[in-house]
């Protein structure tokens, strides 16, 4: 027998309920997420890293951190790791194509709002992201927007634990091609050191003075912050954790290029540029659980500038 017809009363409920979506159909230039009015989506972040199966960090910190902050995180994974909450024994890259592959289909559907790269294990991964990247960058062009998604690369080198992550040609790759495509650098005093090294043995790379990688005096850290934006960043944090300066407090050290990204038109003194930088002081907690710190702190600026 032929199916009841459906009460009129239902079928009215559901009229209204799907206007809105076929107005926004009819108006849009698609129908992904990446059409769809800020009004109505949390700003999408990806996060372009290696993956911890502890769950400490990687992008699975990330994800808990870019949903504290309201946006929707789009995990990408650039490496599988073996560790655990206490040190990294093996780091295994899948090919580069897959990962390619992984970012054009989402980028299809959901344009980022905010970009967050952290590991990046080989130069084919490097290589990959900046392509990307720049694809990103002319397609933000194309539709007249500017460069409306702020990118934030945490250069993951040093385990904690002193594992070596990557290798010297990925960093080479890293400084020559992809800092120029980020917004804010976050290395801790570890990889600032391994910027540092290779700032310093770049064939006529960088120019000017060698620069320590002491870093035991403000002055040192200061230099240093200038000599990595020359390699590209537009700003850098050059975060405090691991400098026994102070028992009771960590500094970090701010500094931006002055072609870093500004909003609006605003003729007052920028609180950081090119000259000024800006030392951010707080109290140091005496734990030994700051695994992932890094993680967490890079996608929450890249969810900040989403």
């Amino acid at each position: 027998s032929p199916p009841a017809p459906m009460p009129p009363r239902r079928l009215l409920v559901l009229i209204f309920a799907a206007l809105p979506y076929a107005i926004f159909s009819l108006i849009s230039p698609s129908d992904s997420t990446a059409a769809m009015p800020r009004l109505h989506r949390p700003p999408i972040v990806y996060t372009i890293a290696g993956s911890d199966p502890s769950g400490g960090a990687g992008i699975q910190a990330d994800m808990l951190s870019i949903h504290d902050f309201g946006c929707h995180p789009v995990t990408v994974p650039t490496c599988l790791t073996s560790q655990s909450s206490v040190g990294v024994n093996g780091v295994h890259t899948p090919p580069a194509d897959f990962l390619a592959k992984q970012l054009n289909w989402l980028m299809d559907d959901m344009v980022p709002d905010g970009v967050k790269i952290g590991m990046v294990g080989s130069v084919e991964v490097v290589e990959t992201v900046v392509e990307f990247l720049e694809g990103m960058r002319r397609r933000e062009k194309e539709d007249g927007v500017g460069e409306a998604q702020g990118v934030v690369l945490d250069p993951v080198m040093i385990s904690t634990s002193g594992h070596k992550l990557i290798e010297d040609e990925t960093l080479e790759v890293i400084v020559r091609r992809l800092m120029g495509l980020c917004d804010v650098v976050t290395p801790n005093a570890m990889e600032c050191r391994a910027l540092l090294d290779f700032w310093n043995e770049m064939p006529g790379g960088g120019g000017g003075a060698p620069c320590t990688n002491d870093l035991s005096a403000p002055s040192d850290v200061e230099d240093a912050a200038r000599k990595i934006l020359s390699m590209g960043a537009r700003a850098v944090l050059i975060k405090g954790g691991h400098f026994a300066s102070s028992p009771d407090h960590s500094q970090d050290y701010l500094l931006a290029s002055s072609a870093a990204r500004v909003t609006g038109s605003d003729p007052r003194p920028r609180l950081c540029d090119a000259v000024r930088g800006l030392w951010l002081r707080g109290p140091r907690f005496d734990t030994v659980h700051t695994h992932g710190t890094g993680c967490t702190l890079s996608s929450a600026i890249a969810s900040a500038l989403a």
